[in-house]
């Protein structure tokens, strides 16, 4: 536990260094630049979503050509079975 601290006596110690002049000053005339002065460093901007309207446009009308059939095969009413006799009572 004495290397911990000793080594926290040492931190203390330590303080930062105050900032020149020089360097506040140039800071603030960078900051002072407009920002499209600025080149972009060659980052390409995103391109907007845009919507394919081809899949979309097959993927209705699939789901369309579906559910017309379907409907159809539902509205067919089953046909009565009709039963005969194989041999006739005597």
């Amino acid at each position: 536990m004495n290397d911990f601290s000793e080594l926290e006596a040492e931190l203390k110690k330590i303080s930062p260094v105050a900032t020149s002049p020089d360097l506040v000053t140039r800071i603030e005339r960078g900051m002072e630049r407009a920002e499209a002065a600025t080149q972009s460093a060659g980052v390409a901007r995103r391109s907007r979503f845009q919507i394919n309207w081809l899949p979309l446009g097959l993927g209705l009308a699939a789901a369309t050509a579906f559910l017309l059939l379907a409907r159809v095969n539902v509205d067919r009413t089953p046909n009565a079975l009709k039963m005969t006799a194989a041999a006739s009572p005597a």
